[in-house]
């Protein structure tokens, strides 16, 4: 394990930005003022703010944020946060997230039901800075998805600060974090290695991805938008973390633990023995079962093959996927002309469409299309 000292004298200036936050209405949105920003030792710096607001607005948290940019983005600042809001005047200590010589943009905010309204900012400067110390991690092993603490001091949770790999793998963001804890998803299986800007530090023991096991999948026999289950151990923690395709169409995942994923069957260009893939985390690495897509979307014909304008039209069938209506397609077609209709209902049996006015009357065909199939019926408009 790396070593690194604390450097425990921290100097700096402050530089007051004037940017005014207002709003006439205070019964919508607080007004929020950072107002200062000092030291009360050599490790801390003192924050202070004033929150103004409506008495029948309720302001759920408020606290301070500071990153080193004028812009405020998710996961790329540290944050104090003291709860829902009692006094209009507030303050609170900081001692970790800082590095010298550096410009950091301090913000009081204050968060209600619809938004988060941030103060102006004061920008500070550390001409030495809180060197941050890895002590280690927890757990050792894992699942693509579960969450690894990486505890120690001075650690900030700014994204833009704190770099988290295993080995040379993708950066992993950080989810939740403390001066003295960071949260990140696992994704590889590698030494820790957390970088911030001076100071590196790598773990002596690896993280593990645990193998998956498998111990059955259901039903094995289906159409299109029936659910499959799959059961075992070690799958992936979330849906982020499996990915599952069926010949190479991507599944629609319900729900997904370490031990039961559900999936919708997607719609395909054919039925038989299809072939099931499931991807955990991502590596490439892919687990294969078969399903027997049977019956398959089938169409008998339309209700009725003479129609007027204004008549309700039934397109007659069976096993038709009805999970994903987007991918359902009508089209009225008119000499290579063809015109989208509106489906008025749709079931497994059955789509109903409704005749728009048209320019003649005659024959006229409609053409369904459901993801790569397509199906044509011919029809009269008198």
């Amino acid at each position: 394990m790396n070593k690194s000292t604390t450097i425990i004298h921290i100097s700096f200036f402050i530089l007051l930005i004037s940017c005014d936050y207002s709003d006439s209405d205070n019964r919508l949105h607080p007004s929020v003022e950072t107002l200062g920003v000092s030291t009360t030792s050599d490790q801390e710096f003192h924050f202070e703010g004033r929150i103004t607001k409506h008495s029948n607005l309720k302001v759920i948290d408020h606290g301070f944020i500071w990153n080193l940019n004028e812009k405020v983005t998710e996961g790329l600042y540290d944050q104090i946060s003291l709860g829902p809001l009692n006094d209009e005047s507030f303050n609170a200590k900081a001692n970790y997230g800082f590095n010298a010589n550096l410009d950091y943009y301090v913000r009081a905010y204050a968060k209600t039901t619809r938004e988060i309204v941030y103060g102006n900012p004061l920008i500070i400067r550390p001409k030495d800075g809180l060197t941050p110390y890895v002590e280690g991690f927890n757990p050792k092993t894992g699942v693509p998805g579960d969450t690894i603490t990486i505890f120690g001091k001075n650690l900030s949770a700014n994204n833009a600060i704190s770099d988290i790999r295993t080995d040379n793998f993708e950066k992993m963001p950080i989810i939740n974090g403390s001066n003295s804890s960071l949260q990140v998803h696992a994704i590889n299986s590698g030494n820790l290695n957390f970088n911030s800007f001076l100071y590196h530090w790598t773990s002596s023991d690896p993280f593990t991805l645990l193998l998956p096991k498998y111990s059955d999948h259901y039903p094995k026999v289906g159409g299109a938008c029936d659910i499959i289950t799959i059961v075992g151990e070690n799958f992936g923690n979330g849906v982020d973390f499996n990915q599952i395709s069926i010949d190479g169409e991507s599944a629609n995942l319900l729900s997904a633990t370490k031990n039961k994923i559900e999936f919708y069957v997607p719609l395909l260009s054919s039925g038989g023995n299809k072939t099931i893939s499931h991807q955990i985390g991502p590596k490439l690495n892919r687990y294969q079962f078969y399903y027997d897509l049977s019956p398959y979307i089938s169409f008998s014909g339309l209700s009725s093959t003479r129609v007027s304008v204004g008549d309700i039209i039934t397109i007659n069938g069976s096993n038709i996927p009805v999970c994903d209506e987007n991918k359902i397609e009508v089209f009225l077609v008119d000499v290579g002309i063809s015109t989208t209709l509106k489906k008025i209902s749709t079931s497994e049996n059955q789509i109903t469409v409704q005749i728009p006015q048209v320019k003649r009357k005659g024959n006229f065909s409609l053409f369904v299309k459901i993801f790569h199939n397509k199906y044509l019926f011919n029809f009269e408009i008198e």
